[in-house]
């Protein structure tokens, strides 16, 4: 978990990698199920992602377990962005029919957030990182997903977290290294 421009997919799918675990990014799932359907709920889809709002909680449920559908592993899943809320928490474990057992939050100080949005922004061109997107996306962060990660903790699910700041290697590294105390290798 953390705040748009922390670099959660980038790491999440490393440490998928290094974990010998499903990767899975609720953000590009949302997206591409955007992209790739057509009706009123897709239409309120784009809208709202565009927007920098959460997506309404039954439809990122539903993408998810279709995703699971597709991809089942006994292994584990290293989930990207997810869960944004605390009902999305209290779902997880129907959903995946697991418990978490590692929450890793990347943290990471606004000037550099903005900073790495204009430079993703020049190659991405992602419609939904809006000024207005992005500001309405970090104060949804700050809210709802801290809560989530608050029910995390009071459950004692350990937390962890992580300085975001430095090079994808050394995320990595700290992310791999903290990761291993909780979580099985597989690979």
């Amino acid at each position: 978990m953390g705040p748009q421009g922390s670099g959660k997919s980038t790491q999440a799918r490393l440490l998928s990698e290094y974990l010998g675990m499903q990767f899975m990014s609720v953000g590009e799932l949302l997206r591409s199920y955007a992209k790739d359907n057509f009706g009123p709920i897709v239409d309120q889809l784009r809208k709202t992602m565009n927007q920098g709002e959460l997506v309404d909680h039954d439809v990122t449920q539903m993408v998810i377990s279709l995703f699971l559908l597709e991809h089942p592993t006994e292994i584990g899943y290293v989930v990207d962005g997810y869960p944004r809320s605390v009902e999305d928490y209290r779902e997880i474990e129907k959903l995946f029919n697991k418990t978490v057992d590692l929450c890793l939050v990347l943290t990471l100080d606004d000037t550099v957030i903005w900073e790495r949005i204009a430079k993703r922004q020049l190659t991405e061109h992602r419609k939904d990182e809006t000024k207005d997107a992005v500001e309405r996306r970090l104060h949804i962060y700050r809210t709802r997903t801290q809560k989530a990660v608050e029910a995390l903790q009071k459950d004692g699910v350990p937390v962890v977290f992580v300085d975001g700041s430095g090079s994808i290697d050394e995320i990595q590294s700290m992310l791999q290294e903290k990761s291993t105390s909780y979580v099985k290798i597989s690979n």
